[in-house]
C-alpha cells in the first residue's frame, strides 16, 4: 500500500534520563517535519536527511509518497501520541497521527548528528 523507507530494527528499552532533553527536541523536530511535509515544503525536510536518505528519497519521491498516504488515509489532522526509542544506535521518533480516514504512525530515525536516516509511514500497531 505505502512505500516503506525504514530499516527494520529491534526495539530497545526507553531512553535514559540524561537523553530525555535530546529526545524531546527530536520529537519536536519530527513533528515539525511532518507538518512541513503536509504543507508541501519537501525541500525543507530533505535538507534534514543524511547522505543516504538524500540519494534514495528525492523531493519527487517524498511528494509522491505523501500524496499516496493522504489519498488512502485522508487529510492529515495531527499527532496524538509521540514516543522516542533508542534502536541500533539511532534515536527513533514514533508519531501516532490522526488522518481523516485512519490512524497512521510516522517513524523518523535520527543518526548521531541529528540527521534523518530513515522515514516510514505505516499503520499504528
Amino acid at each position: 500500500m505505502m512505500n516503506v523507507f525504514l530499516l527494520l530494527f529491534l526495539l530497545a528499552s526507553g531512553p535514559a534520563v540524561a537523553e530525555q532533553a535530546s529526545g524531546d527536541k527530536l520529537l519536536k523536530d519530527a513533528t515539525h517535519m511532518l507538518t512541513l511535509i503536509d504543507q508541501g515544503k519537501y525541500d525543507e525536510v530533505i535538507a534534514r536527511f543524511d547522505d543516504r536518505m538524500t540519494r534514495t528519497m528525492t523531493r519527487e519521491k517524498l511528494e509522491e509518497h505523501w500524496k499516496g498516504v493522504t489519498s488512502s488515509a485522508g487529510a492529515y489532522k495531527g499527532v496524538y501520541k509521540a514516543a522516542m526509542a533508542k534502536i541500533s544506535g539511532f534515536d527513533v521518533a514514533q508519531l501516532d497521527c490522526d488522518f481523516e480516514k485512519m490512524k497512521l504512525r510516522a517513524t523518523f530515525a535520527f543518526d548521531k548528528e541529528g540527521k534523518v536516516a530513515a522515514f516510514q509511514m505505516g499503520l499504528v500497531p
